[in-house]
């Protein structure tokens, strides 16, 4: 299996628009990833006023 640390993946990543993460992965920096992206989509919710339908 492929690692997209890898150069070859990497590259593809990028083409497809994608950023490879090669930090630690520990509980810790996944729940501060996960955190800021909920303040950061957050925001942009409450500026847009955008609703989810169901």
């Amino acid at each position: 299996m492929a690692s997209v640390g890898e150069a070859p993946v990497a590259e593809r990543l990028l083409t497809a628009g994608v950023t490879a993460w090669t930090g630690p992965n520990t509980p810790e920096t996944t729940r501060e990833f996960l955190q800021s992206e909920v303040r950061k989509y957050q925001e942009v919710v409450q500026r847009t006023g955008v609703r989810l339908e169901r």
